[in-house]
């Protein structure tokens, strides 16, 4: 009866409260409304204060939250900014560590209201892991399937982590954006997945997240070696082992080591794949040129062949795309709006899209009328 009376207790300061100001509209710097801290979410409702190790000592563990610890804090080399090492240890599965400014950590709380994503193996010990973490042949530690991964399945949650030596971030840290500001940020399970060129499996961070998420590209098989790409997908030989010279390796990966017919044919493809990509497809354009449908037509299926052959997932919805255009400007919108939807839905099937963006085909075909007065 008690523990009731003082939910509605609770409930009823809340909601006199949020009448005056509702707390999603005060801005990240300013203190939202006084609401009960069992109710508060990190970010929505708490009132974010700049703490650094000076301030921590001064309040006590009781004001620290949502960190864990006291933050450690240091000065740059050259005395303007100060950067504070948090510590969130009930953040997600490992806990959390970022290295920042108090302002940007203040500014940032409601990373920590995030749902972290439940995935089938994720690697935490679960009966069905669907990956491990082992030694590969002439390459150290990588990461191998130990089940078989669907196409686009989810498969490795990470939050992020903090190492305290930069080379070892700058070799393996992603960006990341944390209250407005570009961080580097290191994932643990992550980092240890090896480069190919022509991967299995591809790394998405949703944004104003502290997780990253990876998902295989196509199926991968026990046994076999998960990779992911350092570098933009798509590049001749040359221009990928120029990339790749910042991770001081050269590439060895089965597309980098096929014989010299191989990779001549691969990179021919890959230059007229550049090519049909820069040709203007806009509804305008057609028109104004006078462009032969049949021959945009012939260009849409060989760019959706060539990128098939060279496994260039990320473009796998251009065709789509540029089908629903051309139908468009030759006024047959039904079926525009049946390969707008087909794009929309590869998108969101790889994860690229969220479901609210996978029905917005109409938003699509406006964008084609707009296209079509310009």
């Amino acid at each position: 009866m008690s523990s009731t009376l003082l939910l509605v207790s609770l409930l009823a300061e809340v909601a006199v409260t949020v009448a005056v100001s509702a707390p999603w509209d005060v801005a990240v710097f300013s203190c939202p409304p006084r609401i009960p801290a069992p109710l508060q979410r990190h970010g929505q409702y708490g009132c974010p204060a700049v703490l650094d190790d000076r301030r921590a000592a001064a309040v006590g563990p009781g004001r620290w939250s949502p960190w864990t610890y006291a933050p450690v804090c240091a000065n740059a080399s050259d005395g303007r900014q100060q950067y504070c090492a948090y510590t969130n240890s009930r953040h997600g599965i490992h806990g959390m560590s970022v290295v920042t400014t108090p302002e940007a950590a203040a500014g940032g709380l409601d990373v920590l209201d995030e749902i972290m994503p439940q995935i089938r193996g994720g690697g935490d010990g679960g009966g069905d892991a669907a990956y491990e973490i082992a030694d590969i042949p002439g390459k150290g530690k990588g990461v191998r399937a130990t089940r078989r991964i669907a196409p686009y399945e989810a498969f490795m949650t990470s939050p992020e982590a903090q190492d305290p030596i930069e080379n070892v971030l700058r070799s393996n840290a992603f960006h990341a954006v944390l209250a407005d500001q570009r961080h580097m940020a290191l994932f643990p399970d992550l980092a240890r997945i090896n480069h190919a060129c022509m991967p299995n499996a591809f790394p998405r961070f949703p944004p104003h997240s502290l997780a990253a998420t990876v998902a295989a590209s196509k199926e991968i098989l026990p046994g076999e070696e998960i990779t992911i790409s350092y570098i933009t997908l798509g590049e001749t030989r040359e221009r990928r082992q120029t990339g790749l010279q910042r991770w001081s390796f050269t590439c060895a990966c089965p597309l980098c080591a096929a014989d010299a017919d191989a990779v001549a044919a691969s990179d021919r493809r890959r230059r007229r794949i550049a090519q049909l990509r820069d040709h203007d497809l806009t509804v305008a354009t057609l028109r104004s040129n006078g462009t032969d449908p049949d021959t945009v037509h012939g260009f849409i299926h060989e760019l959706a062949e060539l990128v098939q052959q060279e496994e260039l997932f990320p473009l796998y919805s251009e065709p789509y795309e540029h089908l629903a255009r051309l139908n468009w400007m030759q006024g047959q919108r039904d079926q525009a709006a049946v390969y707008a939807q087909a794009s929309l839905d590869l998108l969101a099937t790889q994860g690229y899209i969220n479901e609210a963006q996978r029905k917005r085909v109409g938003v699509m075909l406006r964008a084609f009328a707009e296209e079509e007065r310009k």
